[in-house]
């Protein structure tokens, strides 16, 4: 039963990193200009610019491989955690009123609807991790 929940979460976080990726590079001038309106130092935010959808995109083919899975979601859980903990600070009014930078379906969420969403997503992900844990596969 482990093994179908980790291919259960496995299919939701690569769906949901194919899906922003390929979203922000077919709208690369919003997304990049969304980008650009965020709280980040342009040395910050230029890099993110072009390296965040590639990350997903390495992220969503790592959980697909068996030997990258366990970094796959490693690195899963840090860019939700970021995205989780950026949302929380704009909820708390940390920004002001910030565009998002997401594409297409996700981009018209608010930020409370990211919030849930990421928070969600950051706690399948963690199960996900405990999961491969107990079948031992963190002990390879």
């Amino acid at each position: 039963m482990q093994k179908i929940f980790i291919k259960i979460i496995v299919v939701l976080l690569v769906v949901l990193y194919t899906y922003t990726a390929c979203s922000k590079w077919f709208d690369f001038t919003r997304f990049k200009e969304a980008m650009l309106h965020q709280p980040l130092a342009d040395w910050i935010a230029w890099p993110l610019i072009y390296t965040l959808p590639v990350l997903e995109l390495a992220i969503a083919l790592g959980l697909l491989s068996d030997r990258f899975r366990k970094a796959a979601l490693l690195g899963s859980a840090c860019l939700l955690a970021v995205f989780t903990a950026y949302a929380a600070l704009i909820m708390l009014g940390g920004f002001g009123r910030i565009p998002c930078s997401c594409g297409a379906v996700i981009s018209g969420m608010g930020w409370k609807a990211h919030l849930v969403f990421n928070t969600s997503f950051l706690i399948l992900n963690a199960y996900g991790i405990s999961l491969l844990k107990k079948q031992g596969a963190y002990d390879q």
